[in-house]
């Protein structure tokens, strides 16, 4: 991403934070805040940022920051790199061809950000192109950009045609859209936003410039017969959920010299940390790559394999693996398992768990949506995933939590207990409940059961947890 210009002074000052920095440079950090403008303030503050994105960053330098955005939260201000780099306020407009480009300019007058494209809506276009300049500014910046819409009410964004973008909704943009079969872009664009092409339903393939260097959240969701897509040169980042809902997408290429992503497999992961982050895989089984060490939040929601195979390699699941960001479990796995090598992970029963921390990391309800959690599980937290199953279309019939279940900690979404249609305790004693701000541990529509033994003890603690006049029950 284009760094916008800030003051020598506070560029000196940022070498010194993120190169150099000792304990007296936080204090140090913290007098200056209050003497340099506001603007150089916050440009101090977004270039430490960056750079400890990219692992230039000492700890000290790390606090430093930290000091530096109490002091602007003390000031009220909201500013971001975008609002000192493009200026909003001044408007660009500019026909070519079939074409109607709305833009705003950088502050410097040297570049362009295309948010909006008008085209007629009846008709095809065989190439939308996206020129590389406008007048004499270099299109760097593509996509929608809020700034431009005050109604916005934070719910989703526009595509790059203007259509409405909302994935928790499942609205991609492409209804009614014009038909548009492929996407010419300039070897200039740095920043593609959010977005930017959802359902461009009829687009068979994507080739992205080697400057890009971050594909973003939703940036092709609803790309119905995406299929090939060719990753940036400069790639530093990767959201998985850049193609969710692309049912077709088969084959994505990238530059072997690149320092951040490998693919392997039908799957793409990152160099440093051997994080899977994102799943192509058309197999009918997929066995994830031996030496990737952690599965992403996310990493396969569009995974279609039926069976998917964990390697003894994996140390570390993140929570919703299988789900898709706007609360969807994936359906198209049926089974998961983990390699009897693997130190960390253990399957028993339908359910995937952490050895020694005993809690839940995968489960697969069976297809009638029962599932028994494994009694290996001592502690269920909300940081597992959900598999074989849709909780946010239909409830899960049947949840059996396991006798030795000791503690129960619902901070999130945890559909095991709010999205179930029954849930049975086993154990002879209640577990105890670790509830965050404004959650409640079950919801109206759910019926609780306890052993018929235990119902006294069961009793109390369900009084302190039932807000919805539920009445418990016994087995």
């Amino acid at each position: 991403m284009k760094r916008r210009k800030i003051t020598a002074f506070a560029l000196a000052l940022s070498i010194v934070l993120t190169l150099q920095a000792s304990p007296s440079d936080v204090v140090y950090a913290q007098e200056t805040a209050n003497k340099i403008a506001d603007q150089a303030a916050w440009a101090l503050q977004d270039t430490v940022e960056y750079q400890t994105t990219v692992d230039q960053a000492s700890p000290e330098g790390v606090c430093a920051l930290r000091d530096l955005v109490k002091y602007q939260e003390t000031k009220g201000q909201t500013l971001s790199e975008q609002d000192l780099f493009w200026d909003y306020e001044k408007e660009l407009t500019e026909t070519q061809d079939a074409f109607i480009y709305h833009a705003i300019p950088s502050k410097d007058g040297k570049e362009a950000w295309i948010y909006e494209i008008s085209v007629r809506p009846a008709k095809d276009y065989s190439t939308l192109y996206i020129p590389e300049m406008l007048g004499d500014k270099k299109v760097t910046c593509i996509g929608y950009t809020y700034k431009k819409n005050p109604d916005d009410d934070g719910d989703g964004f526009l595509n790059i045609l203007g259509y409405s973008v909302e994935p928790f909704h499942d609205v991609d943009g492409g209804y009614a859209m014009p038909r548009i079969f492929s996407v010419a872009l300039p070897d200039s664009l740095k920043v593609i936003q959010p977005g930017a092409f959802s359902g461009f339903n009829h687009m068979r393939e994507i080739k992205l410039p080697p400057q890009v260097a971050a594909v973003e959240k939703h940036v092709f969701y609803g790309c119905d017969i995406l299929e090939k897509v060719k990753l940036p040169d400069n790639l530093r980042r990767l959201e998985s959920s850049a193609f969710e809902d692309c049912p077709k997408l088969k084959k994505m290429t990238l530059s072997s010299s690149n320092q951040n992503y490998q693919i392997k497999s039908g799957c793409v992961i990152t160099k440093k940390d051997k994080a899977l982050v994102f799943t192509f895989s058309k197999k009918k089984t997929l066995n994830i790559p031996s030496g990737v060490k952690i599965l992403k939040e996310y990493a396969l929601s569009e995974c279609v394999s039926a069976t998917v195979n964990i390697p003894a390699s994996v140390t570390k699941i993140e929570a919703r693996v299988f789900h898709q960001t706007y609360g969807h479990q994936n359906k198209k796995v049926k089974n998961v398992t983990v390699s009897k090598k693997n130190k960390v992970y253990a399957k028993d029963g339908r359910c995937i768990y952490h050895r020694k921390d005993q809690t839940l990391a995968v489960a697969i309800p069976d297809k009638n949506g029962v599932l028994h959690i494994s009694e290996k599980v001592r502690h269920l937290t909300d940081s597992y995933s959900l598999v074989n199953c849709d909780t946010y279309e239909k409830w899960l019939e049947k949840v059996v939590l396991p006798k030795q279940l000791k503690t129960i900690t619902h901070r999130g979404d945890n559909p095991l207990l709010t999205k179930t249609r029954s849930v049975y305790f086993t154990g002879s004693t209640p577990p105890k409940v670790k509830l965050g701000e404004n959650m409640a541990l079950f919801m109206g529509y759910t019926s609780i059961y306890v052993p018929k033994a235990s119902y006294n003890k069961y009793k109390k603690w369900f009084k302190k947890y039932n807000h919805s006049g539920m009445k418990l029950h016994t087995f």
